[in-house]
């Protein structure tokens, strides 16, 4: 019996509407987890609601080995997909936008845009084109101000 409550430690005082019981702590504690449950599936998406709802269980290992035996001889789905595949293709255009390399408009002085990925190509090419002119480019002073010998850059 624990002084300071008036009650053992195996019982514990809640009111569910109005009603005084006793309830056990293990069964008051299970309540409480399973109201937490259904208030933190409010809002979710599918995903997060079949992992909140799965949290807590445990599997019997009769069933673990029916769940192991039914996967057995699936051919995964990704199985001999290539860099090449269309659906593989799809999923790599979709997060390009995801890139985080600036792209670079060069303005040559025959009003020619070339636009390149990241400051290594703008590098090469304008390595390349500095074996041919008398006047060479200078890649970081042209980055820096923008605007040099008759070639602008833009950044997007």
């Amino acid at each position: 019996m624990l002084p300071w409550l008036g009650a053992s430690p195996n019982s514990f005082q809640s009111s569910c509407e109005g009603e005084a019981e006793t309830k056990s702590f293990a069964a008051h504690h299970k309540y409480s987890l399973q109201v937490y449950k259904l208030i933190s599936l409010q809002g979710k998406t599918e995903k997060e609601k079949r992992k909140l709802a799965g949290l807590g269980k445990k599997y019997s290992p009769e069933r673990i080995e029916k769940s192991s035996k039914s996967l057995k001889g699936k051919i995964p789905w990704n199985k001999g997909l290539t860099k090449n595949d269309e659906r593989v293709q799809k999923y790599i255009d979709n997060n390009k936008h995801k890139l985080f390399i600036k792209k670079y408009i060069l303005t040559t002085p025959d009003n020619l845009k070339l636009i390149f990925n990241g400051r290594k190509e703008l590098q090469v090419y304008i390595k390349e084109i500095n074996s041919t002119l008398k006047n060479k480019i200078d890649i970081n002073i042209l980055i820096k101000t923008k605007l040099y010998k008759d070639y602008k850059i833009e950044l997007n």
